[in-house]
């Protein structure tokens, strides 16, 4: 016990010992003490570093390190101020440790490591508790980033004043609008009005596209108090009730408050029931009245769909979008499916702030709205997942593209083409053919260039339809010279229907395109294999049907597959033919999909528009038969595709690998 009290009191003693100051560093550090008190960091800087010097180890070592710093910021002295006090914070400095990272990411911004100062402004602007730090760490970051000229960076910092609560219009608004100034000289003569709802759409946070948005209405001399100018403030509000800005613009505050006349039950379809497209109309109302099923099956909340039909017009849709809200309360519309509808939808559902799925083939009908989705599978998604599959994994580098003289082919054939280029692969030939022809070989041997070989080609011969300024490569140098298939090109991309393509592939095979390897090489010459190539029209039992043995080996893409083992698309198959007694198409899959997703997101507590908006464009379905994933930026649905190959004369899975039956084995144990 004796020998326990010497220890612990020696314990207790020797801090005091070994920490105890000697007069010579007293009087040392009271000589610091007063420079505090005259303002002169120079002086100040010279006598810690001089105290750190003289007396290693010292008492006073963490404050001195401390002032050190801190003059050093004040004489812009960015390496020692940086040095000091990183070594106060490893020496385990605590005091005002906010103030402390935030000089020391000003040390490292302005000794010239931008990159490196913006990684700890924001940091410090994330972590501190300080809110005065906080407002200057993200100013900072914000004058850094538009020094640089990254307006887009500059706004995401200013998401940080905003979830902070912390961004001051008077004062921060300035800086947002230096950096909108900035994207405009970007985009040069590309700046149009539609140019602020592309940013808003894509901004990473709701919170800078509520700041986006405000910086759109006070563009558009839509931010005073005026009639004129209520719909554009009333549909912010709808969008941003919680904004931090929500008291900044006229009215917002009050018209966020302001209670919804809406049914969470009620849920409009526009669908065309009656005229031309009755019968696709009615396919995808079945589509819907199975999704409201699998939904009570499930123990969502059942909804009360009210059908107004449309006849496949434009107008009576956009009047139906107002009907289904004046009279019905409904917190959402489903449709419309027709492409020539949709833009007048995508106004309504603006004029009526309710948040609208269309199921449009067309890509780009939600226009300007913020409102409008599209449920659709988008046709850019297909063309970047086909690029993927054949250049990723089948190795292909070389395409050739054969394609119909219309818009929209043309439109996916610049896409391919630049998909190709960006990821290494070359485009070799292109040809177009008039949309309804049925004898390809003609095309086929242009595609080959030796068409040209025979007859030299004229200053019309090297147009492009739809393809802008582009000319067809085959043709491009002197002397022409006939390409090989399969050495010149490997695939062929076709963006047709498949009954187009059943006729195209036996033209191909006759010019010696050897699509599939169905040519055998003779003794004169080989016959590399060729693969067609194409999208989601391509996906239909009659391409085989049709085509023969000529289609063997044709890839496409589709978020759609009926033969998936996905067990919610086996159910939704089983579902449908016991209710319908056929097989369901891509038509009520999307439908389906558009129906049950919105669903999902009432059950999750959406009761108003307003949350509903929110929810639509920050959500991912819990079910889905075509592969979706959620909304893009652009109000594009996102889909996981899968890649389909003609094998031995059917369709098949091919990406993802279907699970073997040994692995669904195991995965039922």
């Amino acid at each position: 016990m004796r020998k326990f009290l010497l220890l612990l009191c020696l314990t207790l003693l020797v801090p005091a010992l070994v920490g105890a100051a000697s007069k010579p560093e007293i009087r040392a550090w009271k000589v610091i003490e007063k420079t505090i008190d005259a303002d002169d960091p120079q002086a100040l800087y010279d006598r810690a570093t001089r105290y750190l010097e003289d007396f290693p180890g010292g008492e006073y070592t963490l404050r001195a390190h401390k002032l050190a710093g801190e003059a050093a910021f004040a004489l812009e002295n960015w390496p020692s101020c940086r040095r000091h006090l990183e070594s106060w914070l490893t020496l385990g400095g605590r005091d005002g440790l906010d103030d402390v990272k935030l000089l020391i990411a000003l040390s490292v911004s302005e000794g010239g490591d931008r990159d490196g100062g913006a990684s700890q402004l924001k940091n410090v602007a994330t972590s501190a508790k300080d809110k005065d730090v906080v407002q200057r760490a993200a100013r900072e970051l914000v004058a850094l980033h538009l020094f640089v000229g990254n307006w887009a960076r500059a706004l995401n910092a200013q998401g940080l004043l905003l979830e902070r609560r912390l961004f001051d219009p008077d004062t921060d608004l300035e800086d947002s609008r230096t950096a909108i100034d900035t994207a405009r000289r970007d985009k040069g003569d590309d700046w149009t009005d539609a140019s602020w709802d592309e940013l808003e759409r894509k901004a990473p946070t709701p919170l800078i596209a509520g700041l986006i948005a405000v910086l759109a209405l006070e563009d558009r001399k839509q931010l005073v108090d005026a009639d004129g100018t209520e719909q554009a403030r009333r549909g912010w509000a709808a969008r941003y009730p919680d904004h931090p800005l929500v008291t900044w613009v006229p009215g917002a505050e009050e018209f966020a408050a302001e209670p919804e006349d809406t049914n969470p039950k009620a849920v409009g379809l526009l669908l065309p029931m009656t005229g031309r497209y009755a019968a696709p109309g009615k396919l995808a109302q079945r589509g819907v009245d199975l999704a409201v099923q699998a939904a009570k099956d499930l123990g969502w909340p059942e909804v009360e769909i009210h059908v107004v039909d449309t006849a496949g017009e434009a107008d009576a849709a956009a009047a139906g979008v107002a009907s289904l809200v004046e009279d019905h309360k409904v917190i959402a519309v489903l449709g419309p499916m027709i492409s020539n509808s949709a833009p007048a939808v995508a106004e309504a559902a603006t004029e009526n702030i309710v948040p609208t799925l269309m199921m449009t083939q067309k890509p780009g009908m939600v226009g300007d709205s913020p409102f409008a989705f599209n449920a659709w599978m988008h046709p850019d998604e297909q063309v970047r997942a086909l690029v993927d599959h054949t250049m990723g994994r089948m190795g292909i580098t070389k395409f050739a593209v054969a394609y119909p003289d219309k818009e929209s082919a043309g439109a996916l054939v610049n896409t391919f083409w630049e998909a190709v280029e960006a990821n290494g692969g070359q485009i070799v030939a292109v040809e177009s053919y008039p949309a309804e022809s049925t004898d390809f070989r003609e095309t086929g041997r242009k595609l080959k260039a030796l068409w040209y070989t025979a007859q030299p080609p004229g200053e019309g011969d090297m147009t492009l339809p739809w393809l802008g300024t582009r000319t067809k490569p085959q043709i491009a140098n002197e002397p022409i010279v006939e390409l090989v298939p399969g050495v010149d090109f490997q695939a062929v991309f076709v963006p047709d229907n498949y009954r187009r393509v059943s006729m195209l592939a036996p033209g191909f095979i006759f010019e010696e395109i050897n699509l599939g390897g169905h040519i055998e090489d003779s003794k004169e010459k080989e016959y590399p294999p060729v693969t067609l190539i194409g999208g989601s029209a391509l996906n239909h039992p009659d391409l085989v049907n049709r085509g023969g043995k000529y289609t063997e080996g044709t890839v496409m893409v589709d978020g759609f597959f009926l033969e998936s083992e996905t067990p919610g698309v086996q159910h939704f198959r089983t579902a449908y033919r016991e209710a319908y007694g056929t097989d369901p198409t891509i038509l009520e899959a999307t439908a389906y999909d558009a129906t049950i997703f919105l669903i999902q997101l009432l059950s999750e507590g959406a009761t108003t528009r307003r949350e509903l908006v929110r929810r639509l464009a920050l959500s991912t379905p819990v079910q889905s038969v075509t592969g979706a994933r959620g909304f893009n930026a652009d109000g594009s649905m996102v889909h996981e595709l899968l890649t389909l190959q003609v094998q031995k004369g059917s369709i098949v899975q091919v990406w993802p690998q279907p699970a073997s039956e040994e692995d669904a084995g195991e995965g039922q144990q």
